[in-house]
C-alpha cells in the first residue's frame, strides 16, 4: 500500500477549510477599500460568441433579455470570486504566509494573463522571457507566485485551473526549484492514468531541471521525486540509488526527517512534503515487490523497515506488520504478537488498510487470538502453551526478529481483551468504520457480512482457564513436546496451530449486531464504489479520446472534469477525495461486486438507497451498465 496522497481535486476544501465568511471587500493594510475586481477578467458575451464556432453559435442563439440576464449573473460571479479570493489573500498575509497585498495580486494576475496566448500548459514563443521580467517589474516573491499557482488551481471556476498548472509551469522555465519539484509531482500523480503526461514536450524543461537538481544532491526532495519517476518509467535500479543515497546520508536523512508535515495539512504543497519527505516507504515498496519476485533483497527490505519504524512512521508499521505477516497452509492468517503489535499501530495512526485489516482480524480470529508462544521473561500469561521451567523464566531470551519491537511482548498480557464473541465482533465494527470513514471499500462489505450473520462464534470466547491463568490453560506437558508439535514438522505439514476450538454450531451465540437492513446499506456503498471506479475507468477512456484532436494531448485533471452528475451526489464522488485510499482497493473491485452480488442472490435482496432509487434486484442484477446506455442513466446511484 502507498502512502495516501492528495489529490488536485480536493485543493478548494483544503485551501477554504480555515477561510472565515466573507460578506465585504477587503482592506489593504494602509486602510484603502479593494473594491471587488477580477483578476482574471470574465470576457463578455459578445466576445465569447466571436471566439464561438459557427455551430456553436447556431446552438447558442439568446434572445436580449436571456443574454442581459446572462451577464448579469456572470458579473455576480466575478464579484463573489474576487471577494472570496481577496479573503484568502488577505488571510494568509496576516498570518504571513505570503508578503503580498490582494491589491497586488489583482494587478499581478491582470499582467499574467496578458501575456498568455490562451491557459494552456505550454510554453508560447518569447513567454518565459516575458514572464521574467514580470516577476523583476512586480517584484513579487517566487513562494508568493507559488501560492498563486495554487489559488488558480484550487479555484471552484472551472476556467481558471488551467491558469494555475500554466503559472506553475512558467515559475518552473524560470528556474524556481520549489515550482518544479511542485510541477513534476503533480504530473507523476496524473501519469498513473495519463502514462504519456511526462514525455510531452511542453515539460521537457522542467524536467531536465529536475534531473539536474537530482543530480546535484542538494535538493533532497528532488532527489526523493526523480526516484520515483525513474521507478515509474521502469528504471527500478536508478530509483533504489537515489533513495538509498538519501537514507544513507546523514544530513539528508536528517533534512528529510525535519521537513515531515503536519498529517493533519491537506493543501497540495503539504501532500507533497509528505511524500517527498518519505524515502523509506518507496524503498520499502519497492524491495517488497522485488523480495515477493524472488530477489535477495531481505536485508535491504528490513533495513528500510526498520528506518521507517525508527521515524514513527505508521505506514513503515503497516508495511512491517505485512511483511511479518504469517500463514497457515490453508492461507489463513496465523496472528502473532509482533503482527497484531505492528498493525495496531499502524491502525491506530491512521492508515484505512490496517483499520481493516485489524477489523477482519478481531471479527474471523478465535482463541488462542495469537499464536506464537510467549518467551519465558514474560511468563506467565494466558496464553501459555506449557509450564516453563522456573529456573530458565529470567534468562530465557524471546527468539524475537530483527524487527519485532520490544513493546509488542505486552500483548501477550492485554490481547486476551476483548475475550468475548459480542466484544470481539464490536472492536471488529469499531476498526470498520475507521476504514470506512476514509472511504475504504472493502470495509463496507465485510461490515455488510457481519450485519447478516445470525450468530457468533463461540470458539472466539476466551477459555477460563487463561484468563485465570490455572494449570488447565496449558495443552502441552512440556516445552520438548510442544515443540515437536509445533516446529518439528514434515515439509508441507501445516501443525502451527497451538489450540483447536471443540464446539459445535449448537454453542454459537446470537448475533446482537444482526440487521440486514444495515447489511443491504453497507451493500449499496459497494456497489456505488465499484461503479466510481467503473466511472474513472469511462471518464478516461473518453478523456484519452478527447485527447487525441487537441494539440496537445494532455489535460491532467480530464476525467475529473467529466464527473457531471458524479460531483452533484457526494455519496458516489465521495470515493475519489483521497487518491491513495482508492487506489488500495480499486483493483479488487472485480471480487467486491462478486462478493457483494453473492450475498444479495442468497438472500433475495432488492436493494434501495437511502432516497428510495432501486439499486439492484436479485436474479436482474445492478440497475444499468455501461454497454447501449448513456452514463448518465448507469452512474444514477
Amino acid at each position: 500500500m502507498r502512502r495516501a496522497t492528495t489529490s488536485l481535486r480536493a485543493l478548494p476544501a483544503a485551501i477554504s477549510h480555515a477561510l472565515p465568511s466573507v460578506e465585504h471587500a477587503c482592506k489593504c493594510r494602509c486602510g484603502a477599500s479593494l473594491t471587488p475586481i477580477r483578476a482574471l477578467s470574465t470576457t463578455s458575451l459578445r466576445q465569447r460568441q466571436k471566439a464561438w464556432s459557427t455551430t456553436t453559435q447556431k446552438r447558442r442563439v439568446l434572445n436580449p433579455a436571456d443574454a442581459l440576464k446572462l451577464k448579469g449573473l456572470d458579473q455576480e460571479l466575478d464579484n463573489i470570486v474576487n471577494t472570496y479570493r481577496h479573503a484568502l489573500i488577505s488571510w494568509n498575509f496576516n498570518k504571513g504566509n505570503i508578503t503580498v497585498t490582494a491589491h497586488e495580486v489583482d494587478h499581478f494576475l491582470t499582467a499574467y494573463v496578458g501575456l498568455c496566448t490562451d491557459s494552456k500548459p505550454r510554453l508560447e514563443s518569447g513567454i518565459v522571457t516575458k514572464f521574467a521580467t514580470l516577476l523583476e517589474t512586480t517584484k513579487i516573491a517566487h513562494k508568493d507566485v507559488l501560492f498563486l499557482a495554487f489559488m488558480l488551481q484550487a479555484s471552484h471556476v472551472k476556467r481558471e485551473k488551467p491558469y494555475g498548472q500554466k503559472l506553475l509551469l512558467l515559475l518552473s522555465s524560470v528556474g524556481y526549484e520549489e515550482a518544479t519539484v511542485q510541477l513534476l509531482y503533480q504530473l507523476l500523480l496524473v501519469s498513473k492514468d495519463n502514462p504519456q503526461t511526462l514525455k510531452v514536450a511542453t515539460y521537457s524543461r522542467s524536467r531536465g531541471h529536475l534531473q539536474r537538481l537530482a543530480r546535484e544532491g542538494v535538493n533532497v526532495r528532488a532527489m526523493v521525486l526523480e526516484g520515483m519517476i525513474a521507478r515509474f518509467q521502469g528504471d527500478q535500479e536508478a530509483a533504489i540509488k537515489l533513495w538509498w543515497s538519501v537514507l544513507e546520508d546523514p544530513v539528508r536523512l536528517d533534512y528529510v526527517t525535519k521537513i515531515r508535515p503536519n498529517p493533519k495539512e491537506t493543501d497540495a504543497y503539504n501532500a507533497s512534503l509528505q511524500h517527498l519527505a518519505t524515502p523509506w516507504i518507496e524503498l520499502i515498496t519497492i524491495h517488497f515487490e522485488r523480495v515477493q519476485r524472488g530477489l535477495k533483497e531481505v536485508d535491504l527490505l528490513e533495513r528500510a523497515l526498520k528506518i521507517g519504524m525508527e521515524q514513527d512512521d505508521p505506514v513503515a508499521f503497516y508495511w512491517a506488520a505485512s511483511y511479518r505477516e504469517q500463514s497457515y497452509a490453508n492461507g489463513d492468517l496465523r496472528p502473532t504478537s509482533e503482527w497484531l503489535y505492528l498493525m495496531t499501530k499502524a491502525a491506530a495512526s491512521g492508515v484505512p488498510k490496517a483499520a481493516h485489516e485489524l477489523g477482519k482480524y478481531y471479527w474471523t480470529s478465535g482463541w488462542k487470538y495469537i499464536e506464537d508462544e510467549p518467551p519465558a521473561h514474560v511468563k506467565p500469561t494466558p496464553f501459555d502453551s506449557f509450564k516453563s521451567d522456573q529456573a530458565n523464566m529470567a534468562t530465557t531470551p524471546s527468539q524475537a526478529s530483527t524487527l519485532r519491537p520490544a513493546d509488542a511482548d505486552q500483548f501477550f498480557r492485554t490481547a486476551t481483551y476483548p475475550s468475548t464473541p459480542k466484544q470481539r465482533a464490536q472492536l471488529a465494527m469499531d476498526w470498520l468504520r475507521v476504514a470506512m470513514e476514509a472511504m475504504y471499500d472493502p470495509s463496507y462489505l465485510l461490515m455488510a457480512e457481519i450485519a447478516n450473520t445470525q450468530q457468533l462464534w463461540a470458539g472466539a470466547q476466551a477459555p477460563a482457564a487463561a484468563l485465570a491463568l490455572s494449570p488447565e490453560r496449558y495443552t502441552y506437558a512440556s516445552e520438548v513436546e510442544y515443540n515437536n508439535a509445533v516446529y518439528d514438522c514434515e515439509e508441507g505439514e501445516d501443525r502451527l496451530v497451538t489450540y483447536t476450538y471443540t464446539g459445535g454450531p449448537e454453542d454459537d451465540p446470537p448475533n446482537p449486531f444482526y440487521k440486514p437492513e444495515a447489511a443491504k446499506l453497507h451493500l449499496v456503498n459497494v456497489f456505488r464504489a465499484c461503479k466510481a471506479v467503473d466511472f474513472k475507468a469511462y471518464s478516461l477512456k473518453q478523456a484519452a479520446a478527447a485527447a487525441a484532436t487537441r494539440s496537445n494531448g494532455v489535460n491532467e485533471d480530464d476525467w475529473a472534469q467529466d464527473t457531471g452528475r458524479a460531483q452533484d451526489k457526494p455519496e458516489f464522488f465521495k470515493f475519489y477525495q483521497d487518491d491513495g485510499v482508492y487506489d488500495s482497493w480499486a483493483g479488487e473491485v472485480g471480487g467486491l461486486r462478486a462478493e457483494a452480488q453473492a450475498m444479495c442472490e442468497k438472500e433475495a435482496w432488492t436493494l434501495y438507497d437511502e432516497t428510495g432509487g432501486l439499486v439492484y434486484r436479485a436474479g436482474i442484477g445492478v440497475v444499468g451498465n455501461l454497454e447501449g446506455i448513456e452514463k448518465e442513466a448507469y452512474f444514477s446511484i
